[in-house]
């Protein structure tokens, strides 16, 4: 059974996390914007920034 504590410290470590990969994406984003590659959208695939086409992502929406 899970204690406060542990139950606090696993927030705060998926909290640590969610700030890791937030201040990676814009940096990856800056980078790609930096590069004149604009209309793509800063993902993390198979745990790796990676960038998609913005046209990519609203054509998977549209057949849906």
């Amino acid at each position: 059974m899970y204690s406060t504590s542990d139950i606090c410290k696993e927030e705060e470590l998926q909290q640590h996390l969610i700030e890791y990969y937030l201040l990676n994406m814009v940096q990856k984003a800056m980078e790609l914007a930096m590069e004149g590659k604009f209309n793509v959208l800063t993902v993390i695939k198979d745990g790796k920034l990676d960038s998609v086409s913005l046209e990519d992502v609203v054509g998977q929406n549209k057949k849906k």
